[in-house]
């Protein structure tokens, strides 16, 4: 719903982009726009017997409208979080807003608009962390422009910015 932007450091990956690997996922058929999936991830590790994370994650779309929430339990660490999102697309313009907390690391909100017109697509996104370790609020605000030179082929130039002390991009 908000992962709009061309560039991997967008503010929608600072939780994330979890890419689980040695893990099986069941995704359901898709019913009056409900669909649900479910993930089991196991590294494998010679006396463990039990899963190391599992996720369930629930859509619904209905037309322009998507509503999302997923759940996250990660035993190795004993973290768990949930997200919850939004999104509206229809016609040249699409707006997406995502909700996250995550127990004992941060609460985030997330909220990214773009409209298209031509070839051309612009972006705007802006969004908070409150980390929980060091009860900082870290702000962050991108803006994009893509120009499409064909179906498979862009040009595209997005500023990322934030500001906090203990924040880094990768």
């Amino acid at each position: 719903i908000t992962h709009v932007f061309n560039s991997g450091n967008s503010f929608a990956n600072y939780l994330g982009p979890f890419q689980t690997n040695n893990s099986l996922i069941y995704t359901s058929p898709s019913i009056s726009g409900l669909s649900g999936q479910a993930l089991i991830q196991m590294n494998g590790v010679a006396g463990e017997d039990s899963a190391d994370e599992w996720q369930l994650n629930l859509k619904y779309e209905n037309g322009p409208f998507t509503a999302g929430a997923a759940y996250r339990n990660v035993e190795t660490t004993d973290v768990d979080g949930w997200t919850v999102g939004l999104g509206y697309s229809g016609g040249n313009l699409s707006v997406g807003l995502t909700v996250e907390q995550v127990d004992d690391v941060a609460d985030d909100y997330y909220g990214v608009v773009s409209y298209a017109f031509g070839a051309n697509i612009i972006r705007a996104a802006y969004g908070q962390v409150q980390v929980d370790a060091t009860d900082e609020d870290i702000n962050h605000y991108a803006l994009g422009f893509q120009h499409n030179l064909s179906k498979r082929s862009r040009l595209w130039v997005e500023y990322i910015g934030f500001n906090g002390d203990d924040f880094e991009l990768d």
